[in-house]
């Protein structure tokens, strides 16, 4: 038997001095515009003392001193010790005017000058109007402000579709309509049964997957035009590489590459991750292919809690192909790796998700044996979901026994190394390995040289950081017990993990039903989408030349492969009671089990609730959201 190793990737963790003049009156600091002082004082003609006076506050009681000094001033000049100051004759007339505004309201009242102040005109300058913003403005002192800008504007949504060549539909929509029920309207306004989904004419690959999801509010292009074109459905006998857009490279591993793509059968967006067949059959890989794919259609078909789901797979003349979900916020690697580290709240978020998928996994008889961040993917919503089961292995019951050395060095339980066996309780030192990981940023035994991870997990004990709490080291300690007979979960799976003391008044059904909101939302307006390098380029026009060929092939594997979830009417995408019974069913809740008789009325109501139609997501409608 061959042993296979996968690697992961290495983790890497003067001012200057203020300027002042010996003018006090001229200094740039008393006026931000020196030409505007200047222009104040010859307008008034002043004495010479006045001009040693700094500012007397608002321009309202500058006047009513200029209009008291020019009582005693004589009618001869100014004598020549005053200084000429020379006035810049542009764009003053809005000044002066608001100044000549005030004096023409004092002299129409010249009973009232004791008794009260003066009152500035409609369009004076005041201290509120600076000097600045009087000669920046493009708009005349005292002018009122357009009518238009008073109106209130519509808050609508305007789309033009692009039906042909020369033809343009105008249409308006409410500001609160959702993406689902825009793209429905607009359906039925082109009345085109052949019409499957509508796409931005430039090729806006954020707004077109925005608009490709249910339920999203549509808010953020109010006031805004949007140009789309509709996307016309192949309808195709079986699928192949013509039934997809290839969109950008998302993924790469040691012998797959993940490319985002658009289905031309139902216009959703998707994930395809084509496998290369010469290195399938070089290695003799077809066992493992097979398995991953029959894994992947029963988990789709028993409900996919917090895994991987299917739409199709088949295979072309060179490519493995597997359509899975697309999840927008990738890797949970990348996650850990921008933050450094989660907190203990955000880690017991994530991991008791991780925990459900297992337990689902189990539950199906299907031993993992893969967890790591890399292998995490975060969906539109937040949730995550399981992904990559090449290295799992199905019809593996809780005391069934495998013998493949397989799996990341960093995350390989001990008795990988001794030729015994092992069971499912595999997964359960992983999922350890994994939360020192969300805590800390880096696996427990982490060093670069692989020899060193092997020997240091076989005699060495896990060591913490003292920031993390006791409660979550004992977890840790306990899932990582090198003898898995006392490792954490050897008798009741994940229902014994579940009930330590770090998952204290968690409840599970909450979960299940995705009602807890998560620590991060992918803002689905921003994918994360790398530029195509020269590598990804090569990789899509070699897939655009195999779409045009469409070449004859002979298939590599024994059994039936093909597979396509849309053309399989007879079966249901349904959850039993019986797998949900067996994840929640020891599990206490404020000290109470599950079998009593209120949370039993719960957990059939959910049932009802969520599982009774197609649909391979619970519900989250109506539930209560849980906060961290």
């Amino acid at each position: 038997m061959q042993h296979h190793i996968l690697v992961s990737p290495t983790r890497i963790p003067l001012q200057g001095k203020p300027f002042s003049s010996k003018n006090a009156l001229i200094s740039p600091q008393r006026f931000p515009n020196r030409k505007i002082s200047q222009g104040l004082i010859e307008d008034f003609v002043v004495k010479s003392n006045y001009m040693t006076k700094t500012n007397n506050g608002s321009l309202t009681e500058r006047v009513n001193s200029l209009q008291k000094s020019q009582k005693s001033i004589s009618k001869d000049r100014v004598g020549s010790n005053i200084k000429q100051l020379r006035i810049p004759t542009d764009n003053f007339f809005q000044l002066t005017r608001g100044v000549n505004l005030l004096l023409t309201q004092k002299n129409k009242n010249p009973q009232n000058q004791k008794t009260q102040q003066l009152k500035p005109a409609l369009g004076s300058m005041t201290r509120r109007n600076s000097m600045e913003e009087l000669i920046s403005s493009s708009n005349y002192t005292g002018i009122a402000k357009s009518s238009s800008q008073d109106k209130i504007t519509t808050q609508e949504i305007s789309i033009n579709l692009h039906i042909g060549q020369d033809q343009v539909q105008n249409y308006r929509f409410a500001s609160n309509i959702s993406t689902d029920k825009l793209i429905s309207m607009l359906k039925l306004k082109v009345n085109n049964n052949e019409i499957i989904a509508f796409q931005s004419l430039d090729d806006n690959i954020q707004l077109d997957y925005l608009l490709s999801l249910p339920n999203l509010s549509m808010e953020s292009f109010v006031n805004k035009t949007i140009r789309l074109k509709p996307i016309i459905n192949k309808i195709q006998n079986r699928i192949n590489l013509n039934s997809f857009q290839f969109i950008s490279v998302i993924g790469r591993g040691g012998f797959s590459t993940v490319v985002l793509a658009r289905s031309l059968i139902n216009g959703q967006f998707v994930a395809l991750k084509l496998i290369n067949k010469q290195f399938i059959q070089q290695h003799q890989k077809q066992d493992l292919i097979q398995n991953e794919r029959d894994i992947l259609i029963q988990t789709t078909y028993r409900g996919a809690i917090f895994t991987n789901r299917i739409e199709y797979a088949f295979e072309t003349k060179n490519w493995i192909v597997f359509c899975i979900d697309y999840c927008p916020g990738g890797e949970m690697f990348n996650l850990i790796k921008k933050s450094q580290k989660l907190s203990e709240q955000q880690a017991r978020f994530y991991i008791i998700e991780v925990i459900l998928a297992i337990g689902f996994l189990h539950n199906e008889q299907i031993i993992y044996r893969d967890i790591k961040p890399e292998n995490i993917l975060i969906d539109s919503t937040g949730h995550i979901q399981l992904a990559d089961f090449g290295l799992a292995r199905p019809n593996m019951n809780k005391d069934s026994c495998a013998y493949s050395f397989c799996g990341s060095p960093e995350y390989m339980a001990p008795e990988m190394f001794q030729n015994s066996g092992h069971t499912q309780l595999v997964d359960y030192y992983c999922l350890g390995c994994l939360l020192y990981e969300f805590v800390t940023g880096l696996p427990p035994f982490y060093a670069d040289d692989k020899n060193i991870i092997y020997k240091r997990l076989l005699k060495e004990q896990v060591e913490f950081p003292e920031y993390l709490s006791s409660d979550i080291k004992d977890l840790i300690r306990q899932l990582m017990i090198k003898d898995p007979s006392k490792r954490l979960g050897a008798k009741n799976g994940i229902d014994e993990i579940l009930q330590h003391r770090w998952f204290k008044n968690i409840d599970i059904i909450q979960f299940i039903n995705k009602s807890v909101k998560p620590p991060y939302i992918p803002d689905l307006q921003k994918l994360n989408l790398k530029s195509v390098n020269q590598n990804d380029q090569q990789f899509l026009e070699q897939i655009q030349r195999e779409q045009k060929l469409n070449a004859s092939f002979q298939s590599i594997f024994s059994c039936q492969f093909y597979f396509s979830k849309s053309g399989d009417k007879d079966k249901n995408i349904q959850l039993a009671k019986s797998t949900l019974e067996n994840l929640v069913k020891k599990t206490q809740y404020n000290k109470q089990g599950l079998m009593n008789l209120q949370l039993q009325t719960n957990f059939e109501n959910l049932l009802k609730q969520t599982f009774t139609n197609n649909k391979s997501k619970p519900d989250s409608k109506n539930k209560q959201q849980l906060y961290f």
